[in-house]
This record gives structure tokens, sequence and C-alpha cells, in this order.
């Protein structure tokens, strides 16, 4: 047994002691390795698939606010300087002016460039994704129809053996003895 923290959306103890939503219930049903009682497949596939991803997607944009943070506190860094000298009442004449003033317009762009690439990174992953649902989704309605086919196909089978076993039954049931 490994005993560890769990993030919220995956605590299985939810299940049957909290309010859920629908989906999340579900998905949380499929951790635990529910099966549906008709088919004795597990469900809520697509739901969990949908919660593992908002999770990553949660995970990813603490990330970018948390190396946002770290930026905007290295480029805020530079303007203590003057902060530090007002506070210690140093004359304006003495505050070290040196070369670091004159790099403070090539940390900004800096740090907005960063953001713009990461901004149009996030973009362009955005829409490859989406692009890709959207190609992905007929084939997908193509696979349900052709298993709705395949299904409608193995009922008719079955209503078949059903009347040559209840043939068969009847035969059995209406021979003459030796």
């Amino acid at each position: 047994m490994i005993v560890g923290q769990v993030p919220t959306v995956l605590n299985l103890s939810d299940v049957g002691t909290k309010v859920l939503t629908k989906s999340r219930l579900y998905a949380l049903m499929f951790e635990v390795g529910a099966l549906d009682p008709e088919t004795l497949e597990q469900i809520s596939q697509e739901e969990h698939a949908t919660m593992v991803e908002q999770m990553h997607h949660r995970e990813a944009m603490s990330k970018m606010g948390k190396f946002i943070k770290r930026l905007v506190l290295v480029m805020g860094l530079q303007g203590l300087e003057s902060m530090v000298a007002e506070g210690a009442m140093i004359p304006e004449d003495q505050v070290c002016t040196g070369p670091e003033v004159s790099y403070s317009r090539f940390w900004i762009w800096l740090a907005l460039g960063l953001m713009l690439a990461t901004f149009a990174v996030v973009t362009f992953k955005g829409y490859y994704m989406l692009k890709r649902i959207t190609n992905d989704l007929p084939h997908a309605w193509a696979q349900v129809a052709d298993e709705d086919e395949y299904i409608a196909q193995q009922a008719e089978r079955i209503d078949k053996l059903e009347k040559r076993c209840e043939a068969l039954e009847t035969n059995w049931a209406n021979r003459q003895p030796f």
C-alpha cells in the first residue's frame, strides 16, 4: 500500500459520499472499474478521458502562471534599486545608475516576446487539437454506425437461432417413443 496525496479530481472516496456531477461520478466510477450490468463493459471511458485532460490543462495553466509570476519578479527586481536608495535616505547623486538601467528595456521586451511566443504556441496547439478532433469525429461516427450495423446482424442471427431451438424443442416434445 502506498500512502500519498491524491488530487481532488481523482479522489475515489467521493463516490457515494458527496453530491457529484454526472460526468465526475462516471469518471470516478471508471477509475473504480465499475461495469455496465447489461454489457459487462467498463463504463464512462469518455468522461474519464475528459477529466484527465482537464486536469492536465489545469496543471499546465498553473505552471504557466508560476512562470509568469517568476518572470515578473525577476523583471521587477531591477526597479528596486531606487526604492532601496529612497528607503536608506541615500542622496540621488550617490545612487548607482550603471548599465543595469540601460538593459531594463531589453528585459521587458524579452519578457513580452516570451509571453507572445508562449501565447502563439498555446494558440497553435489548441488549433491543431481542434483540427484533429474535427478530423477524427467523422471516423468515430462511421465506426459507431458500423458497430450498430454489426449489432443488428447479430440480433438477427440470435433471433434465427432462438427459432431453431424452439423448433427443435417442439420436434423433440412431439416425437413418437419407440
